[in-house]
C-alpha cells in the first residue's frame, strides 16, 4: 500500500471514531432542548442517549466480520453513508419515539 493510501486511511479510521464519539456525547448538549420540542420526559432523554450507545455496541463487531467478507472500505463507505441518512431523520424526528428508533439505526 502506498504511504499516501495508509496516511489516508488513518485519517479516514481517526475521522470515524471521532464522528462515532461525537455523536454519542453530543446529543447531552441538545437534551434540554429535545424535551422542549418533542417531549418524552427524563425516561425520554435517557432513551435518547442510550439507544445510540446500545446499537453500536452491538453492531460493532457485526461490521467488523462485514467489513473482512464484504470488504473493509465498502462496508465504512456503506456505514458513513448510512450514519448521515439516519442522522437526517433523527433531524426531522416528530416525536420522541421517532426520535429514539432513528437513534437505534
Amino acid at each position: 500500500m502506498a504511504d499516501r493510501h495508509k496516511r489516508l486511511s488513518l485519517l479516514a479510521a481517526i475521522m470515524g471514531s471521532f464522528v462515532a464519539g461525537l455523536d454519542a456525547t453530543a446529543v447531552n448538549v441538545a437534551l434540554p432542548a429535545i424535551r422542549a420540542d418533542l417531549g418524552g420526559g427524563l425516561a425520554g432523554q435517557q432513551w435518547v442517549s442510550n439507544a445510540y450507545l446500545l446499537a453500536l455496541g452491538s453492531l460493532i463487531l457485526i461490521g467488523g466480520s462485514l467489513g473482512d467478507v464484504f470488504g473493509e472500505r465498502r462496508v465504512f463507505s456503506i456505514g458513513v453513508g448510512g450514519f448521515g441518512v439516519v442522522s437526517l431523520l433523527c433531524a426531522v424526528a416528530p416525536s420522541i419515539e421517532f426520535l429514539i428508533a432513528f437513534r437505534a439505526l
